[in-house]
């Protein structure tokens, strides 16, 4: 087997395994399907940390596509065959989950036990992480380092909104409570109140961007992306920082990006905070246009 028919080979290999676990995943998710899942799913197996490996164009992206195909409808087909073969599962599983309950002389074991608790979760804090591939499981190419593979995974399971909805009931009441606790899931650390958030966003290290379509695009790119105003600019004794996840939709009037953000206010924009709506809805309109965007790699 030549050099290059190995890699095509360990492309496809690794294809499959994130197949099957997108399947997996999906399987066993407890939230809402929504819109922006799509938005997230292309970003994971198809972001800036898969084109690095796998060039687009190439035939190890085509390999490690073609992966991706028999990973994800391989794990439905075995599944399919697992249920035509059990007597306590029929097709109706497909469509609301149905089978039959265990016999009195069976159980399911609990999460504590031997055997139990295997859906695919595995919790830091209050955030799911769903990516898990063996370390072994691909060569990365020429030239590539335990560094890089490290900041690979980290990519792939640095799902920015899925973290802001997972870190928002518990700081829903503080826009710099979230705004930290969202970036130091993806080991990105702010500082001090709002008025610090702003300054260091501003600094060193951050990508200032232009306005919110600008920091709309760096999020669907896969950077994390705060926004924010200080107290003396929104004439109140408070800074406001949000953070710009992908977009969903449209951007509202053409140039809001879409957020989270936790707020001292109790009224709508503390409510709208936890949406992922648009920053229209945490800046008035007076001071929506002056908000300033910064982006950092993750």
């Amino acid at each position: 087997m030549t050099g290059n028919e190995l890699q095509l080979f360990g492309a496809g290999g690794f294809g499959a395994i994130i197949g099957w676990y997108v399947y997996y995943v999906n399987r066993y998710r407890k939230a809402e399907v929504q819109f922006s899942d799509i938005v997230t799913l292309v970003g994971a197996i198809g972001g800036a940390a898969i084109l690095k490996l796998f060039p687009e164009q190439s035939g190890l992206f085509g390999a490690y596509g073609l992966g991706l195909f028999i990973g994800f409808f391989g794990y439905f087909l075995i599944l399919c065959a697992l249920v035509a073969a059990s007597k306590n599962f029929n097709a109706d599983f497909f469509l609301d989950g149905r089978r039959k309950r265990p016999a009195e002389d069976e159980y399911i074991p609990g999460p504590d036990e031997p055997g139990g608790g295997q859906h695919p979760m595995m919790l830091s804090r209050d955030r799911q992480t769903v990516v898990v591939i063996p370390p072994d499981a691909i060569r990365l190419g020429a030239g590539a380092n335990a560094s890089e593979y490290r900041t690979m995974l980290r990519l792939l399971s640095s799902d920015v909104t899925a973290i802001c909805k997972a870190q928002w009931p518990s700081n829903s009441t503080d826009c710099n409570a979230f705004a930290k606790a969202v970036a130091g899931e993806v080991g990105v650390t702010l500082t001090g109140d709002a008025d610090s958030i702003v300054d260091q966003i501003s600094g060193s290290g951050w990508t200032s961007l232009d306005d919110g379509v600008a920091a709309s695009a760096a999020a669907a790119d896969g950077k994390l992306v705060v926004g924010g105003l200080k107290a003396a600019d929104l004439g109140d004794s408070h800074g406001h920082v949000v953070i710009v996840v992908p977009p969903t939709g449209p951007l509202a009037h053409g140039k809001y990006p879409y957020a989270y953000w936790g707020s001292l206010d109790a009224g709508d924009v503390r409510k709208n905070g936890g949406l992922g709506t648009t920053v229209n809805y945490s800046f008035n309109t007076t001071v929506r246009d002056k908000v300033i965007y910064a982006s950092k790699d993750i």
